[in-house]
């Protein structure tokens, strides 16, 4: 989740965090987003972000090349 007024694209953010991990478990791809589905008391609904990367996995490569 990106804070107001936050400017960052997915190559970047991709970039900067694998600068940092070692390669297998570099990130294979990124959705940003301004707010995350939540509960009534507050907590992150894990299953829907789940549900939905699983809908949009077929989109994506696997596998990265070099």
């Amino acid at each position: 989740v990106l804070k107001p007024l936050t400017q960052v694209t997915k190559e970047e953010l991709m970039d900067y965090v694998n600068e940092r991990i070692v390669r297998p478990k570099w990130l294979l791809r990124v959705e940003l987003s301004t707010t995350l589905p939540r509960t009534s008391c507050g907590a992150i609904m894990r299953r829907v972000l789940a549900e939905a990367a699983n809908l949009s996995i077929d989109a994506f490569p696997t596998s990265i090349a070099n």
